[in-house]
């Protein structure tokens, strides 16, 4: 089976080393929407109750042979492709795979495994043009988000009051000033986006989609910042917080069900603002991008290093983005107060494992708490804030386009006249 270039929605259920090899062959294409089970031989149990385009099984997992042919049918997959181990004696095994060929679904079965991507279909290439970033080193640029290559993104860090909502804001807002359907989720408590916004408020918000998750749901709770830029708040309180915090990410009113129903809705970009709370693990297995926002101190060196140490080396396997779709931004920098960047990532990168570079240095800028008390956001306002900010935004929606075709990283307002370069 080949599948088109489309987002394609992959079941992947076994046991942990098993999935974790066809995790990393397919972590890196973005089209793939993964759904993980972790079934240890013989402990399976509830398969998650959705449809996806393919679904791959390790037979191991299940009982007995009774159990895989009984269960293959409730799984509601376009294509299942079935793992059989290499210890079944070849009559057994004949009879399994003639059993499992009498199933529509199933596609094929294996003992030894196969080329996933020759299986699953040819990989999208990705553009390679290098992004300026901070220490000397450079970002590949992503391709231009499009339905086959959407873009969630989780702007994040264990540490609160470092800048997250207002870099996640601004961030959506230059994605749909360039053109992209953008969503923008806040999922603080209480939540500070409908603050920031004009015309939003605190209802509706999250708590209607937790009530109604489904595609209706998903646009009842959603309000217009723009044409190409809608917003779900945030919880209004602790007390809605605290019933998402039990919630599985295979539920249907999962933060991770909510990015896949955003896709198939015709959004190109999500972003989430995922507070240092319980909440966060759901937008980080949500996303395929991260953006790690710090405060230039010793206190932002330990608690980042943490961060990018819990989602690439403690909790690696478990979600979709790898290392090289990590950005940092260094937010609130002060001339002659904290660390520079240089001494910062330096610190951050000794107690880390191949650190990623600063993407964009944010100078503190006293006049963004005052735009935003105006409910208008700095990047639209403040020139300086925007090429503070544009390194971080073309390394994640790609360089600005003028009308000649010409590429730009970086731009400047000056008496009404921009100026790039």
């Amino acid at each position: 089976m080949v599948i088109s270039d489309s987002l394609t929605g992959v079941l992947l259920v076994g046991p942990l080393k098993r999935v974790s090899v066809w995790q990393n062959a397919l972590n890196d294409e973005d089209r793939y929407l993964l759904t993980i089970v972790y079934a240890e031989k013989g402990l399976l149990g509830k398969l998650p109750d959705k449809g996806y385009d393919v679904a791959l099984l390790d037979a191991s997992s299940f009982k007995s042979p009774r159990h895989l042919l009984g269960a293959i049918p409730d799984i509601k997959a376009a294509a299942i492709y079935v793992f059989l181990p290499g210890d079944i004696p070849q009559d057994k095994l004949a009879q399994i795979r003639a059993k499992l060929e009498q199933i529509p679904a199933v596609k094929n079965t294996f003992v030894e495994a196969p080329n996933l991507r020759a299986l699953l279909g040819p990989p999208r290439q990705r553009a390679a043009a290098p992004i300026p970033g901070g220490n000397g080193q450079s970002h590949p640029q992503n391709e231009t988000p499009t339905s086959s290559n959407p873009l969630i993104i989780a702007v994040w860090n264990q540490a609160g009051g470092v800048g997250k909502t207002t870099i996640a804001s601004n961030l959506a807002y230059v994605s749909a000033e360039r053109g992209f359907r953008t969503l923008l989720v806040g999922l603080g408590t209480p939540d500070y986006v409908p603050l920031i916004i004009n015309g939003l408020k605190k209802r509706p918000n999250l708590t209607g989609w937790h009530s109604n998750p489904t595609t209706e749901g998903l646009r009842a709770v959603i309000q217009r910042s723009s044409s190409n830029l809608h917003v779900i708040a945030g919880f209004p309180d602790m007390f809605s917080e605290s019933d998402y915090q039990d919630i599985a990410d295979t539920h249907p009113a999962s933060i991770p069900n909510l990015a896949n129903m955003a896709l198939k809705d015709g959004y190109k970009v999500i972003i989430f603002d995922a507070p240092p709370s319980q909440l966060a693990a759901s937008a980080i297995a949500a996303a395929n991008h991260l953006v790690l926002v710090a405060r230039a101190s010793q206190e932002g060196v330990y608690r980042t290093a943490v961060a990018y140490q819990t989602v690439t080396e403690q909790l690696e396997g478990v979600y979709r983005f790898d290392p090289a779709n990590i950005r940092v931004a260094l937010n609130g920098l002060q001339r002659g107060h904290g660390l520079s960047a240089d001494i910062w990532h330096d610190r951050v990168a000794a107690m880390t494992s191949s650190f990623p570079p600063v993407t964009a240095s944010i100078p503190d800028f006293s006049q963004v708490l005052d735009i935003q008390d105006k409910r208008a956001f700095p990047v639209q306002q403040d020139s300086d804030y925007r090429a503070a900010i544009t390194p971080l935004a073309n390394s994640l929606f790609g360089y600005q386009r003028s009308k000649n075709g010409q590429t730009y990283a970086k731009e400047k307002s000056f008496l009404g006249i921009t100026f790039r370069w």
